[in-house]
């Protein structure tokens, strides 16, 4: 009912809020680009899946964008991130508004949410897929109680703290710090980062890296989890399956006042 073919954009700007309505049997499939910019504009589905972003498309919330893309309500899953498709903001709210654990948006494995803004992206019992951080002056600190999953968590530029409790954060796949930018687990009470992938995953730092004293890590993936760059960390480090692959030059550095569980399950390798 609503194409957007790839290599193609449908772009909306303008003060005057414009919103697409897919009705009830309507379906939208956009595979080029899609922007907002300029005021809050909206695309919204009646059914789930009534929107659905397939691979190579990129969906830009832009400069002067506000409010929320999707709606500030509606059908749960309306829209759909496939594998390989892309959303960016620079601006406005988070795309999930309904509470957690429902979600007017999915991000299927393998799309792309990249923030190019200085935003705190709502992370309180939502699911990404891949997860991006670009912008150079980006000072974010995005805290809640309820399950984060993410999988690749990538930042470029700029600085990103998380600081999950209760329930914690659970990371599918690799952590990645490029030179200049910082990534910080730094829960204001005790949280637990899981590495919890189906296969092998990696942590690499060029950059800043911290896990702090209320952040403890645990490593359950079968597949083990490799350190590229060494790592400290001043929590409590639990080893419940898989390998955790260190070198001489990768070190796994334990601060003082931290400490190692563990399982038969489990074990370092260097």
């Amino acid at each position: 009912d609503l194409q957007v073919a790839n290599g193609s954009s449908l772009n909306i700007t303008g003060a005057n809020a414009y919103t697409i309505r897919m009705i009830t049997g309507a379906v939208a499939v956009i595979d080029g680009g899609m922007s907002f910019t300029g005021g809050a504009h909206k695309i919204t589905a009646a059914d789930a899946a009534g929107v659905n972003f397939g691979n190579g498309a990129v969906f830009t919330a832009g400069a002067g964008f506000s409010s929320n893309p999707f709606g500030t309500g509606g059908t749960a899953n309306s829209v759909v991130f496939a594998t390989g498709s892309t959303y960016i903001q620079q601006a406005g709210s988070n795309p999930f508004v309904l509470g957690q654990p429902a979600s007017l948006v999915v991000f299927n494995t393998g799309s792309l949410f990249k923030m190019e803004a200085n935003l705190t992206p709502s992370v309180s019992g939502r699911t990404y897929a891949d997860f991006e951080l670009d912008f150079p002056t980006a000072a974010i600190s995005a805290t809640g109680t309820a399950l984060l999953t993410m999988d690749n968590l990538t930042v470029i530029n700029g600085t990103i703290s998380f600081g999950l409790t209760t329930a914690g954060f659970d990371l599918k796949g690799n952590i990645s710090v490029a030179a200049g930018a910082t990534l910080n687990f730094a829960p204001v009470g005790a949280g637990s980062v899981r590495f919890s992938g189906t296969g092998p995953q990696a942590i690499s730092n060029l950059g800043t890296l911290g896990f702090s004293s209320t952040q403890n890590v645990v490593i359950l993936n079968s597949a083990g989890v490799t350190l590229n760059n060494p790592v400290t960390i001043q929590g409590i480090l639990t080893l419940t399956s898989g390998l955790l692959n260190t070198t001489a030059v990768n070190l796994l550095t334990m601060s003082a006042g931290s400490s190692v569980a563990g399982s038969s399950n489990a074990s370092f390798i260097n």
